[in-house]
């Protein structure tokens, strides 16, 4: 469930919803940036920017913790995977 702000909607190019739990830890609030990092399909670590839109509550602790929802043409681009899906 959308904890606060808002779920994805219009152009989500730069936008991630996240864990309520990790925006505590982050100390962050919506509308502030992330840069959030991950190796790539190639094997190279990749980084972008995102605005934080909002949090989601799953009641699972782990995952309100740690859970980053970013949309797919961003998230292949991050993971320099063009086009191709894979399990995520």
């Amino acid at each position: 469930k959308i904890e606060a702000g808002k779920f994805f909607e219009g152009d989500t190019s730069n936008k991630v919803i996240v864990g309520y739990k990790l925006l505590e830890n982050l100390n962050a609030e919506i509308g502030d940036s992330i840069v959030i990092l991950a190796q790539g399909y190639d094997g190279i670590l990749g980084n972008l920017i995102f605005e934080i839109w909002g949090t989601v509550k799953t009641g699972s602790g782990e995952f309100d913790r740690g859970a980053v929802f970013i949309g797919l043409s961003k998230l292949q681009e991050l993971l320099a995977m063009g086009g191709r899906l894979s399990v995520i």
